[in-house]
C-alpha cells in the first residue's frame, strides 16, 4: 500500500465523485479507479458503493477511513519532525 493512495482514498471519501477527485490528483478518473480496486483487493474489503449516479462509503470504507486518516497524520507528523 502506498501513501498516495491513502491520500487518494480520504479525499475521495470526503468529496465522493471520481472525476473530482482525480483531476485534484492529476490522474484520469480510469486511474484512479484502478488504484481504489487494487486497495479494495489488498485490503479484502470493499470501501465504496459505486452505481452510475452515486458513489458512497461502505461501513468498512468508514472504518478504513479512521484508521487510514491516523496513518497519514502519524506520516505528515514524522515528516515534520524532520524539519
Amino acid at each position: 500500500m502506498r501513501i498516495q493512495t491513502l491520500y487518494e482514498f480520504l479525499v475521495l471519501s470526503e468529496k465522493l465523485n471520481f472525476t473530482e477527485t482525480a483531476k485534484g490528483f492529476f490522474l484520469s478518473q480510469s486511474v484512479l479507479s484502478d488504484h481504489i480496486t487494487k486497495l479494495e483487493k489488498e485490503l479484502s474489503a470493499k470501501l465504496f458503493i459505486r452505481d452510475r449516479h452515486s458513489v458512497r462509503l461502505t461501513e468498512e470504507g468508514h472504518i478504513f477511513k479512521e484508521g487510514a486518516a491516523k496513518i497519514v497524520a502519524d506520516y505528515e507528523g514524522a515528516l515534520e519532525q524532520l524539519d
